[in-house]
């Protein structure tokens, strides 16, 4: 006796699978967007949380400043040395203030002269990274241009930072 066997033709579907490829294949599709979309909107939020809160610390810095030390800031260069002053107070390597701001906040402080770093809480174990260079793309544009920026590319010394700058200019 002969054995029936099923004959299938070639590319033929079943209407399970049909069914089962139109449904899943939209979802997969939406849920990939989704993931996408959400990504980078939280991404958009996270950065501009941070942005927010570095242009708080920021403008607390200057605020404390001014509180503890009135006058403008100054430069004075003696030699091979870079005096930084606020009004009569000697800034250069009174790291007091900045350094208890990084403790209470996390936030690590510099404040630049033009695109030199005079003061920093940026180290590593053995020093501070005082009288490095700031990016000539960040001095054109918070700099020359007056006006502070956010920044969520910054390398320090091989360090990605989130990073806020803004302009500090005194009367002359």
């Amino acid at each position: 006796m002969k054995k029936l066997t099923k004959i299938k033709k070639k590319g033929s579907k079943s209407l399970y699978g049909s069914f089962l490829y139109m449904t899943l294949l939209p979802l997969f599709l939406f849920g990939i967007v989704t993931i996408v979309f959400s990504s980078k909107a939280l991404s958009s939020s996270i950065q501009t949380e941070v942005s927010n809160n570095l242009k708080n610390v920021s403008r607390s810095v200057l605020i404390a400043y001014d509180r503890m030390y009135p006058g403008d800031y100054n430069i004075v260069i003696d030699g091979d040395k870079v005096l930084f002053y606020k009004g009569i107070h000697l800034l250069s390597e009174d790291y007091t203030l900045i350094d208890n701001i990084r403790e209470q906040t996390g936030v690590e402080v510099s404040l630049f002269f033009y695109d030199t770093r005079l003061l920093t809480t940026i180290s590593n174990r053995e020093e501070r990274f005082v009288n490095t260079g700031a990016n000539p793309q960040i001095v054109d544009e918070v700099i020359k241009k007056k006006s502070a920026k956010f920044y969520n590319n910054v390398n320090i010394n091989g360090v990605p930072y989130f990073a806020y700058y803004e302009p500090v200019f005194s009367q002359d």
